[in-house]
């Protein structure tokens, strides 16, 4: 059971990791789609051996299951039949990075830009390069800033530039690209598990780097809420108060996990401490009915 709010807003190895891990749950759909790409594809290529949109699909796909060598062979392949192919290079620039070279990638990336300025997807790409190559921050901003401007838009991109910008010691900058990464939109009830974990790894890797901020812990703990994983929830929200004692809605969403886990008390205490920082009244007679069989929550007039 959830408490009724009265008002409060609701509020790449890392990456690699936790991608393949989300992979497996979706795993049947994924290697089906793929399968059917690689095999589509292979059709094409036997009735005309160098069709270069063939070779770069098929290759995409096998870079997508994880055969980095055939990826690898198809592209360099596309790569030498249609040496003026943006999509070739962006393809294989794509499996260097997933085989970690990146310099290798950066050739690629930039060969991609010079031969097609307008693909959105190959400054998002470089910046990433150029993120795990440690020398070229701000070059890195600029290729995921000219990306979003072109209308390329994921969580990876606002994750590099929140890595970025923490290199370059603008922490302001940081929290501010770590937060777009881990933006939700609505209620995050809605949120798919994978969109979730994804958004929760962002927060993760801000809050390991040290950007040590109340809105970073108050949404990884709303979260990990809804997730059902209570105790770290909690933690959070208790973070947001030491930074943020003001914080009336880490009192409302820390007394929801308290209530989740039998801990009624707490809850009240917190309910009643938001209710005060929001200046209603009859704040100590709200009561969830603790100690009954069956506590219900109480919703203020």
């Amino acid at each position: 059971m959830s408490i009724i709010r009265f008002g409060g807003s609701m509020h790449r190895l890392i990456a690699i990791a936790l991608f393949s891990s989300l992979l497996l749950s979706g795993l049947s759909a994924c290697t089906s789609a793929t399968d059917t790409v690689i095999s589509n594809q292979t059709q094409v290529l036997k009735q005309d051996p160098n069709n270069v949109s063939a070779l770069i699909e098929r290759g995409n796909a096998y870079r997508e299951k994880g055969d980095f060598t055939n990826a690898l062979a198809d592209h360099n392949k596309a790569v030498e039949l249609g040496p003026s192919s943006a999509r070739a290079y962006l393809g294989r620039g794509m499996d260097y990075l997933a085989l970690n070279q990146y310099e290798k990638a950066l050739e690629d990336f930039n060969r991609t830009i010079g031969l097609n300025p307008e693909l959105s997807e190959a400054y998002a790409r470089r910046g990433e390069a150029r993120v795990w190559l440690q020398t070229e921050y701000q070059q890195a901003i600029a290729d995921f800033d000219k990306a979003l401007a072109m209308g390329y838009n994921n969580p990876d991109i606002h994750r590099f530039r929140g890595q970025s910008y923490f290199r370059l010691n603008q922490r302001d900058e940081a929290v501010k690209a770590y937060l777009r990464a881990a933006e939700v939109i609505g209620d995050p009830n809605t949120l798919s598990n994978t969109e979730r974990e994804l958004k929760i790894t962002a927060l993760n890797e801000a809050l390991d780097l040290g950007l040590r901020d109340a809105q970073l812990y108050m949404r990884r703990g709303t979260l990990l809420r809804v997730q059902k994983r209570y105790e770290r929830a909690i933690d959070d929200f208790g973070e947001v108060l030491k930074l943020n004692s003001q914080s009336a809605d880490a009192y409302e969403e820390r007394a929801d996990a308290y209530y989740s886990i039998g801990q009624c008390s707490r809850a009240e205490q917190d309910l009643r401490a938001a209710c005060r920082l929001q200046n209603r009244r009859l704040c100590e007679a709200i009561t969830l009915g603790c100690g009954t069989p069956s506590p219900e929550p109480t919703l203020l007039p």
